[in-house]
């Protein structure tokens, strides 16, 4: 049977999440390693994808306000398109809600759909972020 556990990192799991952003963002998809790590992992809540014992996902959340940022989502590729990232989001948006009364992020452009279909809105116009096309959306909790 598959065990699936979303969740906020304990203590020394942090750099399995920084293991899953190299891999899925700056080796995968090309961020530099500046854009990665901009400084804010510090003020950021961290939460872990794990699929059978191995993490395979993560994400973070920055509370600004009563607005959840949520950045750094990840799902490691061979397990994209299994549902795990509608999981993952599920999580994130009602994590948050505990402390916020909406939910933002920059979304890759490309998974705009994706997030439509979880009840999220875009908002403005596209635009670049480290050399890729996105687009804010929000959510309202």
């Amino acid at each position: 049977m598959t065990m699936l556990e979303i969740r906020p990192i304990k203590e020394g799991e942090f750099q399995k999440v920084l293991a899953i952003r190299k891999t899925v963002f700056i080796e995968g998809q090309k961020v530099p390693y500046e854009i990665e790590y901009d400084g804010l992992d510090d003020v950021s809540e961290h939460i872990m994808v794990i699929l059978d014992k191995k993490p395979i996902g993560c994400a973070r959340i920055r509370y600004i306000g009563k607005t959840a940022k949520l950045e750094r989502i990840a799902i490691l590729k061979e397990y994209r398109g299994k549902g795990y990232g509608k999981e993952l989001m599920k999580f994130l948006v009602g994590h948050a809600g505990k402390k916020a009364d909406e939910v933002t992020m920059h979304a890759q452009y490309y998974l705009l759909d994706f997030y439509k279909s979880l009840g999220f809105q875009p908002v403005g116009e596209k635009f670049s972020e480290a050399g890729i096309e996105h687009i804010k959306m929000k959510k309202i909790i």
